[in-house]
């Protein structure tokens, strides 16, 4: 879903270095919008986070509206 807007409005991807995480910062009109993305690259690196301090897991919120390969990089890391 935010993918297709990004796309369709054309909005570049940016990361912050220091939290790992992808954002956008677009302005329409006179309004700015900053939105984190959860995506596979973030998660990734929180599970990474998870497995070196040897969390006992991770866990997902709001199911149904993430990316598919998020679940996929969970796994990966955690199976590694």
């Amino acid at each position: 879903m935010m993918q297709e807007y990004i796309s369709a409005n054309n909005i570049q991807i940016s990361r912050d270095k220091g939290a790992n995480q992808n954002y956008i910062n677009y302005t329409k009109g006179i309004t700015t919008y900053k939105m984190w993305l959860e995506d596979e690259y973030s998660v990734t690196k929180k599970t990474e986070l998870a497995v070196r301090y040897n969390l006992a897991g991770v866990s997902v919120y709001r199911s149904g509206m993430e990316l598919k390969e998020i679940y996929n990089s969970i796994s990966n890391t955690l199976n590694k």
